[in-house]
Order: structure tokens, then C-alpha cells, then sequence
């Protein structure tokens, strides 16, 4: 199915069947909702006949990016209205192990406050295609989240002498959803195509996507997005998309602000 009907599918799905589109949540978009940072300022106060300057703790929102960067700000922008989205269900978001792993080596961010846009947004969790426990034990888990783990996997399913079929006969514990995917491999190759091997991983969350039959990833990833809608010929049921581009196809035109203005605002404000 090519880009035009893939948008016929899902708005049809919206209309008349009133059911939410269905979007795996990139970690870099999961990092983006978090939309305030703790700051200071110096505050001076009358304290026992004495006049005291000394610092106070707050949060301002987090830096939007530059002027040279005006597609991030967008992609930015979006995320209040793609949340709000989520939380009333018109969309519905996923995650699943790989991006959890991931979160472990990153900032946790400012979570559950008035700037967390995710606060209250429902997010589920799919399978991955192919559980990596399988072929890479994880004795040391700071080790199994690094990114290049996750790369070396991808190669042992690109490798031309990884065979799925004996793979499948293997004694380990596949689910069903494992051996199909496992006999479907060509696909994740066909993803990955187009990409440079710092971009596998990207590759096998998509195809993660692809096999749970999900209408989008998810990303602020510019370069996987292009790579993937502009220099790849691989066409798939899941759109790789970026959160101003997913409202646009939604048709939503009214965006909602940012929670948070670059004010100062103490810790109760934020509650």
C-alpha cells in the first residue's frame, strides 16, 4: 500500500469506524515532553528586621531550540496538542522493552509536573519482533541498555548466515508472535535497506511496529524520517512520522500552547 492509501486507511479507521490511530512513542519524543527545567533566581526578602538576599528554587520552561533549528521547535509545539490527543484517546500510544532499556542510560526528566506533557496519557506496551534475551543474556543490564548492543543484534538478524528457519527449530522459548516475525525476517532487511548501521536500531523499532500493526512511529528523528520517506523504497504499513506531520494528517490545524512560558514559577505553581 503506498503513502496516499496508508492516509486513506487510517482516516477512514478515525471516521467511521471511531477508533484511535495507534503510534509507537520514539524515546526522543518521549525525552521532548518534559517541558520544564529547575532554575534560580536571587530573591530578596526582610527576615528579622535584616534584608537577606539569597536563592530560590523554581522552574522556568526548558529551552526551545534555535532559529536554525525552527523544524525541532515545530515538532516542539506539537507535542501539547499530540498528548492532549492521547489523554481524551483519539490517539493511542505504545512503547515497549527496547525504549525502556534505552531510558535507563538517559535523564529521567521532571515528571509529574504541570510541564510534563505525558502526565495522565495512557501509554501501553507491544512485544518487541524479537526478543534480543533470546541471543544476548543480560547478566550486566547497564551493559544490555547500550545502544551498540542493540546494534550488534541487528547484525546477527542482517547477517546472511543467520537462517531463520533453523533459528525456529532451535530448543528456546519463542512465542508464536517470535516465529512468525522470525519467518517474515525479509522484512526487517528490506527496513534497513536504505541505513547506515548507527540506524539499525531505528530500523528494528520500526519493523517492531510493523509487526504489531501500528499505524505510526512515532520520532523527532529528522534524518530517520527522511531517510526512510524520501531515499528508501520500501513502503510499509507503518508510517514513520513526526508530530507536526502526524496533527497536519489528522487534520488538527488549532494547536495548544506550551503548559509553561519562560517565566520564573515557584515549585507550587507547577503542581
Amino acid at each position: 500500500m503506498g503513502v496516499d492509501g496508508s492516509i486513506a486507511k487510517i482516516r477512514s479507521i478515525m471516521t467511521s469506524q471511531r477508533k484511535p490511530v495507534t503510534a509507537l512513542l520514539d524515546l526522543c519524543v518521549h525525552h521532548r515532553t518534559v517541558t520544564v527545567r529547575p532554575t534560580t533566581k536571587q530573591q530578596t526578602v526582610r527576615w528579622s528586621g535584616k534584608t537577606i538576599t539569597a536563592p530560590v528554587h523554581g522552574f522556568t520552561r526548558e529551552r526551545l531550540p534555535g532559529p536554525n533549528e525552527a523544524w525541532l521547535q515545530e515538532q516542539i509545539e506539537a507535542l501539547p496538542t499530540v498528548t492532549r490527543l492521547a489523554r481524551e484517546g483519539a490517539i493511542r500510544l505504545f512503547r515497549y522493552i527496547e525504549f525502556e532499556l534505552e531510558g535507563l542510560k538517559g535523564k529521567l526528566g521532571l515528571r509529574g509536573l504541570i510541564g510534563d506533557l505525558l502526565n495522565d496519557v495512557p501509554i501501553d506496551d507491544v512485544p518487541a519482533a524479537i526478543e534480543r534475551s533470546n541471543f544476548q543474556q543480560p547478566s550486566n543490564f547497564e551493559k544490555h541498555a547500550d545502544k551498540e548492543r542493540l546494534i550488534e543484534f541487528c547484525e546477527l538478524l542482517l547477517s546472511p548466515n543467520f537462517d531463520p528457519d533453523q533459528v525456529c527449530r532451535l530448543p528456546l522459548r519463542f512465542t508464536d508472535f517470535e516465529l512468525e516475525n522470525l519467518r517474515l525476517l525479509k522484512r526487517f532487511r528490506e527496513i534497513r535497506r536504505a541505513l547506515d548501521r548507527n540506524h539499525y536500531p531505528d530500523a528494528f523499532h520500526l519493523w517492531t511496529a510493523e509487526t504489531n500493526r501500528l499505524n505510526y512511529f512515532l520520532t523527532t528523528d529528522k534524518k530517520f524520517i527522511n531517510l526512510m520517506t524520501h531515499t528508501s523504497k520500501t513502503q510499509g504499513p507503518t508510517r514513520v512520522i513526526s508530530p507536526a506531520d502526524l496533527l497536519r494528517e489528522l487534520g488538527v490545524t488549532e494547536w495548544d500552547p506550551l503548559p509553561v512560558n519562560e517565566s520564573f514559577h515557584y515549585l507550587h505553581e507547577l503542581r
